[in-house]
């Protein structure tokens, strides 16, 4: 799989690591591979990319199930730094969802009236795009996070 984003997978997979307090064996068990793989991910500071999915599924980590889609699609680490914003439960992921949308909202009118201008400000418009690009990712939490406690792999979400 090619990174077209900055999204640094290993760095987010230690930061999750750290955050629940898991070791090599943990992740070995959840993977199907040896401890001493796992080690050596850690070592080479590379994790097989088929095995992203399976360590996103098997703990609830928001942060680092969205870094995984991240990663994966190609989408920018911008969307990381929603999680920031709201609690991780539903309710406020939920609501944190629908008040970016509105904002989206906004920010698509006002898009439509800046490029509809003969010259178009880019600095308008990249500020209207990223807040377009937010709710994406708040959209993205919200619909992990209830996959997760629905027990729907993301997988069959996409």
């Amino acid at each position: 799989m090619i990174n077209l984003n900055n999204v640094n997978i290993y760095q987010e997979f230690e930061d999750m690591m750290k955050r629940q307090d898991l070791n090599n064996a943990d992740i070995a068990a959840v993977t199907g591979v040896s401890r001493s793989a796992v080690k050596d991910w850690r070592k080479a500071r590379k994790i097989e990319d088929k095995r992203l999915f399976q360590i996103a599924n098997a703990f609830d980590d928001e942060r680092f199930s969205l870094a995984v889609v991240c990663y994966s699609y190609g989408y920018q680490a911008i969307f990381l730094n929603m999680l920031d914003r709201y609690r991780g439960d539903d309710l406020s992921l939920l609501i944190g969802t629908q008040k970016e949308d509105l904002d989206s909202d906004s920010a698509i009118k006002g898009l439509i009236e800046e490029l509809s201008k003969k010259n178009p400000d880019k600095s308008i418009v990249k500020g209207y795009l990223k807040q377009i690009i937010e709710t994406i990712g708040m959209m993205l939490s919200s619909v992990k996070k209830i996959a997760t406690e629905q027990n729907i792999p993301v997988q069959q979400i996409f």
